[in-house]
């Protein structure tokens, strides 16, 4: 009995020497983007000499667990192709959480990109990986965006989700460009150069209270040393007379530290249209028709200038300077018929416009990695001047009607200073806690001048239209946002931002002073659950604002012809929108249902004074939308491929005086056919039927495009052939009832073109590292 007992004590002693000479290393191994990566190899190595003790690799998921028997201290060895090792000594068991493995060189980026699927969905994102697409080589930014999901580009190059501007930003950081100049900016982005493009149909907390409609962000490759430039040229004909231009370079330089890039373009655009507009007065039923054509000539020119430097392993800094100069003539001839049962008046009226515009705009950034907290800190100062100068010549002569000729001149100008300064925390507690603090402060001063002067006896008097107009807006936000893994399959994401808002305007004429302050708050909720076969279900709600443009907060008066006027509101008050979005994503398909409500809604309103018609902007009712929304983007055969939206959406304006609601299908169409490795073509079409807009009816609207691509030299020179509105079909059409009137509107521009688009691409051996200085000034956008 005594042996047996002995035998019993000596087993329990060598288990607990066993157990305390084992331990037990687990972790998580993702690439720079938070990617996990599978079949990385983990091993012990023998510190003296090297030897493997043990050894695994991780799961799809990017998990491992590694134990040791062995007493004493080993070198953890962390390696996958492609990556730099990760190595640690560990001597006791030990949770690492998230292993963040650093790639090499560029073609470590082509083996990420390979691993990955061309869209994923992640925590409140839609990811489209353009590395493991045909997009990867001879395309620009506009060209990417067209094949995405979700995204629709129309034929102005617009960035739309659901049908309203997204939100552009470029590695986390907003573009704050809008119409030409964006699209310029993102055709100037090679598809080389662009990792991913993340799509968010809701808004975060992290986004000013402004931003309404989708976010768009396009993340660059990190690239290595060198030098990289090309040259862009575009030749666009609508007629003989009628075309667009553009010419332009940039220039990107990278060292081991810093990074200094350049860029400049010039655009030249010739368009001319035809229009016709008519009121019906409802007290008279007196008709006044307007109907003419115009023609325009634009010259502009946009240049940016930057530098980014890693000051040490955790800082950067960066600095930009970005600018654009514009002409632009616009004359337009048109006549003017006034009749009840016969014409009572008939003229002529001629406008002739000359307009300069410039922006200036200085963006400094610094971001500090902390490695203590798991987090990162960074800082965006912004300076922005906006100048813009119009000189209006307005001329009226009648054929017969009791109204007198006469000239006028209508002198405009308004000066903008934007300064704004953010500051932004990110940290990650653990594996499941990811927060996000952060506050802003904006600043804006804008003059709105208009000197009106009528021609008489030869002589230009000033008329009782002068005025002069000042207005400056302070903005002081905050925000929080918590990412939270509830476990694998559960992710919820909660956010509050408020924004105090200070404003005052004043009347230099008449000495009318106007102040306001109000707090408005921006609460924001996602959740997903991870359904079977990676497929996804997630439901989102955000409150967002609308402010009102610079241009319309003043009290101006522009003279359209003697019946017709446009006046400013300095008294307009913000929209508000709540957005409520349920989605089934299930692989390369996306299913949303949404609501988005907004309240004191801004709306464009005629009304008629002594039979004379005056818009203005209003906060006039409410709009609300709720539709059905179909995203896919599939390859049928190796060599087609189809990226399709489809929408089924009714909308619903009410106020005082009406109640209207409209039913709307659209849908957009690309399929890209791959003709051999360095030819393709495109055929591209989009529709939508009759549409609501406030208590505007748009009629219905369609296009269909054709696109050639080849490339030559190893794809260093690419050559298109664009053929735009094949059958002439875009145009305006609306009509509209006011309370004292019924107004129509059509206009056909020049849309049908024929376009030749070549690049060039110098690149050195090892190529530019495309850091890049952006804003998040989103005031801009109110220019």
């Amino acid at each position: 009995m005594i042996k047996i007992k002995k035998g019993v004590l000596l087993c329990l002693l060598m288990f607990t020497s066993f157990l305390n000479a084992q331990f037990i290393v687990t972790g998580k191994v993702t690439d720079t983007t938070n990617e996990p990566i599978e079949f990385v190899n983990v091993v012990f190595l023998n510190i003296e000499n090297n030897e493997i003790i043990k050894g695994t690799i991780t799961d799809e998921k990017g998990n491992f667990t590694i134990k040791s028997d062995r007493k004493g201290e080993f070198n953890l060895q962390i390696s996958f192709v492609g990556f730099e090792n990760y190595i640690k000594s560990i001597n006791s068991s030990i949770n690492l959480e998230n292993i963040i493995l650093n790639s090499i060189n560029e073609l470590d980026e082509v083996v990420i990109a390979a691993r990955k699927k061309i869209i994923e969905k992640k925590e409140d994102k839609i990811i489209f990986n353009v590395q493991n697409t045909t997009l990867n080589n001879g395309n620009d930014g506009i060209e990417v965006l067209k094949n995405a999901p979700i995204i629709w580009v129309n034929n102005a190059n617009q960035v739309l989700i659901r049908q309203e501007p997204a939100t552009v930003l470029v590695n986390g950081r907003k573009i704050n460009l809008t119409g030409t100049d964006l699209s310029n900016y993102i055709k100037n982005i090679d598809s080389e150069n662009i990792q991913t493009i993340e799509i968010q149909t809701n808004t975060s907390a992290n986004i000013d209270g402004n931003v309404t409609g989708g976010i768009v962000n396009i993340i660059l490759k990190k690239k290595p040393l060198g030098l990289n430039a090309n040259v862009k040229s575009y030749y666009t004909l609508y007629n003989k007379e009628l075309f667009d231009l553009y010419n332009g370079a940039s220039l990107n330089y990278g060292s081991e530290k810093w990074n200094a890039y350049l860029l400049y373009n010039f655009t030249k655009n010739k368009g001319n249209g035809n229009f016709n507009s008519e009121f019906i007065i409802k007290e008279n039923l007196q008709s006044q028709l307007t109907e003419g054509y115009f023609n325009n000539q634009k010259d502009n020119h946009n240049y940016r200038l930057g530098f980014v430097s890693e000051l040490s392993k955790n800082q950067e800094f960066g600095l930009e300077f970005y600018g654009t100069n514009s002409n632009n003539t616009f004359n337009s001839n048109n006549n003017i018929i006034i009749k009840e049962n016969d014409p009572i008046a008939k003229g002529d009226n001629s406008l002739k416009e000359f307009s300069k515009k410039y922006i200036y705009n200085t963006i400094l950034n610094y971001n500090y990695k902390i490695d203590t907290l798991n987090g990162n800190i960074k800082i965006i100062v912004d300076y922005l001047r906006h100048n813009f100068n119009n000189i209006a010549d307005n001329n009226s002569v009648y054929e017969f009607g009791n109204f007198i000729d006469n000239t006028e001149k209508n002198t405009t100008n308004s000066k903008t200073d934007i300064y704004s300064i953010q500051a932004d925390l990110f940290k990650q507690f653990f594996k499941k806690f990811k927060t996000d603090v952060g506050t802003k402060y904006i600043t804006t001063k804008r003059y709105n001048g208009l000197l009106s002067e009528t021609l008489t006896n030869n002589t230009y008097i000033s008329n009782d239209r002068t005025s002069e107009f000042d207005y400056k807006e302070n903005i002081l936000a905050g925000y929080i946002s918590v990412g939270y893994n509830l476990d694998e399959k559960n992710y919820f994401k909660i956010g509050l931002r408020i924004e105090n808002t200070d404003f005052t305007s004043l009347d230099k004429i008449n000495g009318d002073r106007n102040t306001h302050n109000y707090n408005s708050w921006f609460p924001s909720l996602y959740y997903s659950r991870e359904l079977s076969n990676k497929n996804s279900i997630s439901f989102s709600y955000s409150r967002r604002l609308r402010r009102p443009s610079f241009n319309t907060l003043n009290n101006r008066v522009n003279k359209i012809n003697d019946f017709r006027f446009d006046i400013g509101n300095p008294n307009l008050n913000p929209e508000f929108i709540n957005k409520y979005e349920i989605s089934l994503n299930k692989k390369n398909n996306f299913f949303s249902i949404y609501l988005n409500n907004i309240t004191d809604a801004i709306n464009g309103v005629w009304r008629i004074e002594n039979d004379i018609a005056i818009h203005q902007n209003l906060n006039y009712g409410t709009n609300k939308q709720y539709g059905f929304e179909y995203s896919l983007k599939s390859n049928l055969t190796k060599w087609w491929e189809v990226t399709g939206i489809g929408e089924l959406f009714h909308k619903n304006f009410k106020n005082f005086n009406f109640n209207l609601n409209k039913t709307t299908t659209f849908f957009n169409l690309q399929n890209s056919i791959k003709i051999n490795k360095n030819t393709s073509l495109t055929i591209s079409g989009n529709y939508m039927s009759p549409f609501l807009s406030a208590n505007y009816i748009n009629a219905e609207n369609y296009t269909a495009n054709l696109t050639l691509k080849k490339s030559f030299l190893n794809n260093k020179l690419n050559v298109r052939f664009y053929y735009d509105d094949i059958f002439n079909s875009q145009r305006d059409r609306n009509n509209a009832e006011f309370t004292d009137s019924n107004f129509s509107f059509f206009q056909k521009r020049n849309t049908r073109s024929f376009t030749i688009w070549l690049q060039y691409s110098f690149i050195t051996k090892n190529k530019s590292r495309n850091s890049r200085n952006n804003s998040n000034n989103d005031t801009k956008g109110r220019l």
